[in-house]
């Protein structure tokens, strides 16, 4: 498969996959980011809106920043639950790296 980059300006309740963002607001339940179906679907991977593969795929995320600090590999899986519009990149929170 060839690699693709996708580049999402987070919203407030994306910033809660991460571990400190997460702990600063309690009441957020959502420890993951949405990946809207265009241009995610769409224009990335249309093979992937066909409902009959499979809804969860593992994936290497690279995290840049703060800065010009190196970048800082985890890896997730990004998911469709069942009646849902959109895809979510899910996973454990993301801590601090060291």
């Amino acid at each position: 498969m060839t690699r693709k980059l996708a580049v999402k300006r987070l919203t407030a309740s994306d910033l809660s996959f991460f571990e400190w963002q997460y702990r600063q607001n309690p009441s957020s339940k959502q420890k993951a980011i949405n990946l809207n179906a265009d241009p995610f679907i769409d224009k990335l991977y249309p093979g992937l809106g066909d409902l009959s593969v499979q809804r969860r795929y593992p994936v290497d995320v690279f995290i840049y920043g703060p800065g010009l600090a190196n970048a800082y590999n985890v890896q997730r899986k990004i998911l469709k639950p069942e009646g849902a519009k959109n895809w979510r990149l899910n996973g454990e929170l993301v801590s601090n790296p060291e």
